[in-house]
Parts: C-alpha cells; structure tokens; sequence
C-alpha cells in the first residue's frame, strides 16, 4: 500500500512540474533564448528556478507564470541547479566546469 501511495504522489509531482514548464512555455514573455537544462521548485512552492544553455539562471512566480529575475550564472551553458533544503541557498553548475553557490533573498 505504501509503495503504491509513493507512486501515486511522486505522479502528482511529475504532473504539476509538467504543468508549470508549461505555464512558463505558453506565457513565454522573457523565457530562456536556448535549451532549459534544469528547473525545480523552491520549497515553499511559490517558484520555480530554470537554468539554460543561454547561461543564465532564471526566478518564475508559479502563480503568474512570470519571470522575477534574472540571472547571467556562468560563463557557458548552466546544466545543473539543486535547492539546500535547510538554509535558502541554490547551486548551479556548469561546463565551465564551475559550482556557483546563490544566496536567496
């Protein structure tokens, strides 16, 4: 039972990260000018951080579908990017073969 109740939330999830590329996709305002290599969802649900081949790192408002922010990461395509659950830090790594390190405020 348990293994199947997993299975069933790790669905939702997989769905609603779905559903909020889209929303980014279709309201595309000031999206990434290249392939989006990484997106994943602050802890508190409120947005999403999407990093690009285009090097930059970029804040969406989940609600809105906006982008808040963003920001010039690496000096070459940005593949990588990871929340700290316990402090408001992300990591991005790149093929510049860097790890930058990103405080949230």
């Amino acid at each position: 039972m348990s293994i199947l109740l997993y299975d069933f939330f790790f669905s939702l999830f997989l769905l609603f990260s779905f559903v909020c590329v889209l929303i980014i996709i279709i309201k595309k305002q000031e999206g990434h000018d290249n392939w989006v290599r990484g997106v994943i969802f602050h802890p508190s649900g409120k947005f999403i951080i999407s990093v690009s081949d285009d090097k930059t790192m970029r804040v969406w408002d989940v609600k809105t579908g906006r982008n808040l922010k963003t920001y010039d990461a690496h000096s070459h395509f940005v593949t990588c990017v990871s929340f700290n659950l316990k402090s408001p830090i992300v990591a991005t790594g790149s093929v510049d073969q860097t790890v930058k390190i990103w405080e949230c405020r």
